[in-house]
């Protein structure tokens, strides 16, 4: 398969800038398309140009836009099954025109690998690699209706697929149809899979009652092994807002700005401004082990690497911690499979039992929906129902 990046080339102009280009690489040879612009080497970086960059945003829409045209033109090549260079990869004008879902779908994917988590993008390979199996050719966008789905839906129940999963795999297909249609890779404008009901029970996620949590705070665990550190940065996600574990794992000791902890969210980007009254003693416990990192998950030069590497080794002790926290529910004689994410459902759940506001408990948990947030807190517990009941009707 072919490499296809966006890159600077290697000779300045006189003011410093370097010229753009699209760089392909396909057995030993390399093709270099040119975007038309140039930028100081200090704006780019990751094949982005940064947002200090006053053309930042119309520049790196046109490399997104170009980065998946020439991907997509190399998944064409790989479905049609034949021999082909690095100029078939570059002669666009050799496509029929027509967008291919598969290829649109596998070029999506390699674009999304240095933003998405390793098991992501396993997932989403995963879930198209299974409809290929079950198309056996690739189809165009139109061809994508909604007799193909319901026959598709009917191939996964067959195959032993249960509801949840099948539920699962179209919200993954759908995604990528909305995105080429975002982007103009297809101009159906009604959507195929809004016809497909799935219907199934939602299961309410694992959270930790006050009880639980105080339980997991007092047990004694062994001085310095995982499990302790694992209890520690379950108790420390619970009490920074349900902070997600990538970005517990790269908290510096410059965010703490008085007793606020100030960082940005690694999968939105938005800041997020969290008192640290309630973790302080766990961030002293652990003061010393890292220069500059809070907690010491990763170590201070794990945060240089490429994004991509940092997602891998994010991931790699997120897997060894959720290994930790399993042993201290064992000790803990809970029968429930506390992961670190289950200390942000615990906290969306305190927040709900307290009476905060939903719209507050979005902002606090960093939420782009509500939607969202709503489906954190599930189902109400029919105690808090019958409660409400009593107090609405009081005299």
């Amino acid at each position: 398969m072919a490499i296809i990046k966006a890159v600077l080339s290697k000779h300045p102009k006189k003011d410093g800038r370097q010229l753009i280009s699209i760089r392909i690489s396909h057995k030993g040879k390399n093709r270099y398309v040119n975007t038309g612009y140039s930028v100081h080497p200090k704006y780019f970086k990751k094949q982005k140009v940064s947002e200090s960059h006053p053309n930042w945003m119309e520049i790196n829409n046109y490399l997104d836009n170009e980065l998946m045209k020439y991907r997509k033109r190399n998944y064409e090549l790989i479905h049609a099954r034949v021999d082909y260079n690095v100029d078939d990869i570059c002669n666009l004008s050799t496509s029929n025109g027509e967008a291919y879902f598969l290829a649109y779908a596998n070029a999506f994917i390699s674009e999304k690998q240095n933003q998405y988590s390793p098991n992501s993008i396993k997932n989403y390979l995963s879930i198209v690699n299974k409809f290929d199996e079950y198309l056996n050719k690739d189809i165009q966008f139109f061809q994508l209706n909604e007799k193909l789905l319901h026959d598709y839906v009917g191939y996964l129940k067959r195959i032993g697929n249960n509801n949840y999963t099948i539920k699962g795999n179209l919200k993954v297909l759908k995604r990528i149809w909305h995105e080429a249609y975002q982007r103009g890779n297809h101009n159906n404008h009604r959507s195929p899979f809004n016809s497909i009901k799935i219907k199934i029970h939602q299961k309410k996620k694992p959270r930790l009652t006050a009880d639980e949590l105080k339980l997991m705070k007092n047990i004694e665990l062994k001085k310095h092994t995982w499990e302790e550190l694992s209890r520690d940065m379950f108790l420390a996600s619970y009490y920074l807002g349900g902070m997600r574990f990538s970005d517990l794992c790269v908290l510096t000791k410059e965010m703490i700005l008085g007793n606020h902890l100030v960082y940005h969210m690694r999968k939105t980007e938005k800041e997020m401004r969290i008192p640290v009254d309630d973790v302080v003693d766990i961030i002293e416990k652990y003061d010393g082990r890292r220069e500059r990192l809070i907690f010491p998950l990763l170590d201070d030069k794990d945060i240089q690497l490429p994004d991509e590497l940092l997602i891998k080794k994010i991931a790699s002790k997120n897997t060894l911690t959720n290994k930790g926290l399993k042993k201290v529910a064992r000790l803990m004689g809970s029968s429930k499979n506390i992961t670190c994410h289950v200390a942000r459902h615990s906290f969306a759940e305190t927040c709900n039992q307290k009476d905060a506001k939903l719209i507050l408990i979005k902002e606090m948990l960093g939420h782009s929906k509500v939607k969202v947030t709503e489906q954190y807190l599930g189902s109400i517990d029919r105690e808090i129902l019958d409660a409400e009941f009593r107090r609405v009707f009081k005299d």
